[in-house]
């Protein structure tokens, strides 16, 4: 079931920072503001930022501890080995992690979002933390 992929997931990282980049937020300007393309965007930059993040995390414990391919979710399954970590920087990738994925949820679902703009913004951070924090390993 897990194949390992030539893809360079930070492929999606650059994508989502390119992608919200082209969106023109002015300070304050309400949500409703935003064009629906620019939304479109912004909801795109915040769902690749997660997918960078969940597969360089996965990469990391396949190269490890590989998951049995009956592990699923594998998405809980993934934060969860880094959330039960007493190491504090693995436990931040799995809490991130869990945040990046409440978000990509309400971005890929949800017919409103309260901030839009920040929620890109924090993901963009989360998700470049994430990546960041696994290649120091």
């Amino acid at each position: 079931m897990w194949n390992r992929c030539d893809f360079d997931w930070q492929s999606y990282l650059d994508l989502a920072v390119e992608i919200a980049g082209a969106v023109a937020v002015r300070p304050g300007a309400a949500e409703g503001a935003l064009s629906q393309a620019d939304q479109a965007r912004l909801r795109c930059a915040v769902s690749r930022a997660y997918y960078a993040a969940f597969h360089k995390a996965l990469a990391y414990q396949q190269a490890r501890m590989p998951f049995s391919e009956s592990a699923e979710p594998v998405h809980a399954a993934v934060r969860d080995r880094f959330k039960n970590s007493a190491n504090r920087t693995l436990w931040t990738i799995g809490n991130n992690l869990g945040l990046l994925l409440a978000d990509r949820r309400k971005a890929d679902y949800d017919d409103y979002i309260d901030n839009l703009a920040f929620m890109a913004e924090k993901a963009l951070e989360r998700a470049n933390r994430v990546v960041t924090d696994i290649s120091g390993l």
